[in-house]
């Protein structure tokens, strides 16, 4: 396999479905609230942090409101536990799903609307289109959405639940899903939505920076509710979207939900890492952990003076973050 396609490969499940990246300044200051809630049961606590999977080198160190839940726990829990997994198995399996085969191609999937602007945006950036024409469109856009995003200074080595996965030492690690679970959402929209995202993302491209920014003003404040109003922008505009909306996050946020709720019958502690889309809003985990009668309280930022981009080392493709001051 091409090494630029293995990068993209194993870039997607570093994005995750509905993770969202942010930048510098959001994570240090000690004003506000922390993107972080505390659930109890009788027995067990929970600590639930929205995810960012992909991040700029000066968002670190985080807020110490993170690192100090962190240490209290017994257990991280990531969606997938990225370490665990074969990057050939993880290639392989985005390759089956990803990829048309035979003389199958992107070109016979998509709406001329869509293929018109997916040949300017090509054109614009140089690229042939026989180099993509294997890729199905919901592979194509997230590797498009990732590459536009590294351009910008995101770094997917230096995502959230690659920092806590890197410290995790003496801990115990379990997973909300499986590798095979989150590549079967990835892939599974019909054609006619596949072609939707497609032309969706390739829209939003122009002000992906500015969608950015508005994501991460809401993550900075601890407001949820509003990055899930964001994270739903999509569908207002293409009700056809609804439904990738529902199985994307809708859907899994009823698993995670109940997985959760099993941790809350431990006498343990537990600190988990889902995408920040998660969270918020009608149907995110907090309403629905809440409305299983679980207390759920967010946590404030802790007043701290560190610089930013402090003690972040890289070291193969996982970010390593000293914990101690």
């Amino acid at each position: 396999m091409d090494s630029k396609l293995r990068y993209s490969l194993f870039s997607l499940v570093m994005l995750c479905i509905c993770g969202v990246a942010c930048a510098a300044d959001i994570a240090q200051g000690g004003e506000g609230k922390c993107f972080l809630w505390e659930i109890k049961s009788r027995t067990a606590t929970v600590y639930m942090m929205g995810s960012f999977h992909m991040l700029k080198r000066d968002m670190y160190p985080l807020n110490d409101c993170f690192t100090n839940a962190f240490r209290n726990a017994d257990t991280l829990v990531v969606e997938v536990n990225i370490n665990d997994i074969d990057e050939n198995k993880m290639a392989k399996l985005f390759e089956g799903a990803g990829i048309y085969q035979g003389e199958d191609s992107i070109e016979q999937h998509l709406s001329k609307e869509t293929l018109d602007q997916l040949k300017d945006y090509l054109n614009s950036h140089g690229i042939d289109m026989t180099q993509v024409n294997r890729m199905k469109p919901w592979f194509l856009s997230m590797t498009i959405v990732i590459q536009e995003m590294i351009g910008l200074g995101y770094d997917p080595n230096l995502g959230v639940d690659m920092y806590f996965l890197a410290n995790s030492h003496g801990k115990d690690i379990a997973e909300l899903e499986t590798i095979e679970d989150q590549m079967e959402i990835l892939a599974g929209d019909p054609d006619d939505v596949q072609d939707l995202a497609l032309r969706e993302a390739l829209e939003e491209i122009p002000d992906l920076e500015s969608l950015m920014n508005r994501m991460v003003d809401a993550w900075s404040r601890g407001d949820a509710d509003t990055l899930d109003m964001i994270i739903r922008e999509p569908e207002d505009r293409y009700p056809l979207l609804e439904q990738q909306v529902k199985r994307t996050i809708d859907d899994r946020n009823i698993v995670m939900s109940k997985k959760i709720a099993e941790f809350l019958k431990t006498d343990k502690s537990y600190y988990i890492v889902v995408g920040g889309g998660h969270i918020g809003g009608a149907k995110g985990l907090i309403s629905l952990l809440m409305g299983m009668g679980y207390s759920v309280k967010q946590l404030p930022k802790v007043a701290q003076a560190v610089e930013p981009g402090q003690n972040v080392t890289i070291s193969g493709t996982i970010a390593h973050v000293a914990l101690s001051r």
